[in-house]
């Protein structure tokens, strides 16, 4: 279950709260027209009701849910000037590097993806757009071991767009408190690691009740 204060793509947009809003904007609009009617061939007369769309459609808060500490991390793990804290000849393993990053702005793009299913036929692919810019001042790295131990961030702003095709559903921008403070993870997080095992070990640390960012 999702921590109430985890930052996520989701609580960003504030998907689950503007999700029978979005959900009738999707579906009245020109590029869901195509998908709609392959619903209602393979339904065969049964009414496309509220209930099914919000079925279908549920899914898109589980794709969105992206804790935003690991696509920074993923970020600043790939960086050409960090990779460099994992060489152990240059950088001892038994030593701790504190490395203070300039004011810099991460943005990062996904394309959420979902195909629903009707008597075991496609109806079509449901994909949206998601651009979020990232603007980070204050942040301090800890590397140990070649590892990301940990980082503070000093404050957040952040601003995203959420669309469906040509269809622009979300544009929002604002702080996120959530994200500031300082992280810290037992075992590090290593160098280039993909989102998807950052998201993975974030969930770890949060079961061990290492520490969350401040509000």
């Amino acid at each position: 279950m999702e921590n109430q204060s985890t930052p996520t793509l989701n609580r960003f947009f504030a998907v689950k709260e503007l999700a029978g809003e979005l959900y009738s904007r999707i579906v009245d609009s020109d590029q869901f027209r195509p998908i709609r009617r392959k619903l209602q061939k393979q339904l065969k007369g049964i009414p496309l009701t509220d209930g099914l769309w919000n079925e279908i459609f549920q899914e898109v808060n589980k794709l969105l849910n992206i804790d935003l500490r690991a696509i920074l991390i993923n970020a600043w793990g790939a960086s050409k000037e960090l990779i460099k804290y994992t060489n152990p000849k240059k950088y001892p393993p038994d030593e701790t590097i504190l490395i203070p990053l300039a004011k810099h702005t991460v943005v990062s793009e996904h394309h959420p993806s979902i195909r629903p299913t009707v008597n075991g036929v496609s109806v079509g692919d449901i994909t949206f757009d998601v651009v979020l810019e990232l603007a980070l001042e204050g942040v301090i790295l800890r590397v140990e071991q070649g590892r990301i131990m940990g980082f503070t961030i000093g404050a957040c702003k952040a601003k995203g767009t959420l669309d469906f095709g040509e269809f622009s559903l979300l544009k929002k921008e604002g702080k996120i408190p959530e994200l500031g403070g300082t992280v810290r993870f037992e075992k590090g997080i290593p160098f280039n690691e993909p989102v998807e095992k950052i998201h993975t070990a974030l969930k770890v640390v949060r079961t061990m009740g290492v520490s969350e960012p401040a509000s």
